[in-house]
């Protein structure tokens, strides 16, 4: 038999699922038994919870703060009535799957960065710096944490079917960046700090447009008021 390419192998587990000819567990080998239902309606989802913005706390800063889910609304105005009351009880999930896109894992104190082109040109090359970029390691494996916790439906029970990554993965194509992305979403440890002293762009003295976690005052992000968080990418 023929190597088959990824995008070959969804068509073909894709397809034996929907004929109902394998258990639907066995195409995701690494699940567990499903755990009980009321365990997962309670795994974190937006569902359950969302993020929303707080108060002001210093200058133009604001923290974040959980609020309220948002729970599926059925489209009335689309299906012109509702389900049967039965319905409930005997509808089947056709598809459940996980969507990630847009991860950019970065490694902040890599050579090839390419930040030092916005002091040559703030408007042309500002955007290739953001405050957060050194905590992109620890999003992506709070991301793939959430996504096993919810490996089976919080509404259906049903299986997660398939994760899809649209891209932009590693920022800068680094073999690095390749190596942690692959690692956290097989949910494996990985160490972001790559010197004992910071070296990437926010620890310059003189780069008063980016965000200084260990001394913001000084700098664009300091008159804002983000405070003080040294270590934060550790």
């Amino acid at each position: 038999m023929g190597v088959l390419s990824r995008r070959q192998f969804l068509d073909v587990v894709g397809g034996l699922a929907a004929a109902g000819a394998l258990p639907r567990d066995q195409l995701a080998h690494a699940l567990a038994t499903a755990p009980p239902r009321a365990a997962v309606a309670e795994a974190p989802s937006s569902l359950t919870r969302t993020i929303l913005q707080g108060g002001v706390q210093k200058g133009f800063y604001r923290a974040l703060v959980a609020g309220p889910g948002e729970p599926h609304l059925p489209r009335l105005d689309v299906l012109r009535r509702a389900a049967a009351a039965g319905r409930a009880a005997s509808r089947r999930s056709l598809l459940y799957l996980a969507h990630l896109s847009d991860m950019h894992v970065i490694d902040a104190q890599s050579p090839g960065r390419i930040e030092p082109m916005i002091v040559q040109d703030h408007s042309a090359w500002g955007s290739a710096f953001h405050p957060q970029d050194p905590l992109s390691p620890h999003v992506i494996a709070a991301m793939t944490k959430s996504i096993s916790d919810l490996r089976y439906s919080p509404v259906t029970g049903a299986p997660m079917d398939a994760a899809v990554v649209t891209g932009d993965s590693a920022d800068m194509h680094s073999h690095r960046e390749l190596r942690w992305y692959i690692d956290l979403l097989d949910g494996l440890s990985v160490d972001p700090c790559t010197s004992d002293t910071f070296q990437g762009v926010q620890a310059w003295d003189d780069a008063v447009w980016a965000y200084r976690p260990a001394d913001p005052t000084g700098g664009a992000f300091g008159a804002y008021g983000v405070p003080h968080a040294a270590d934060s990418a550790r």
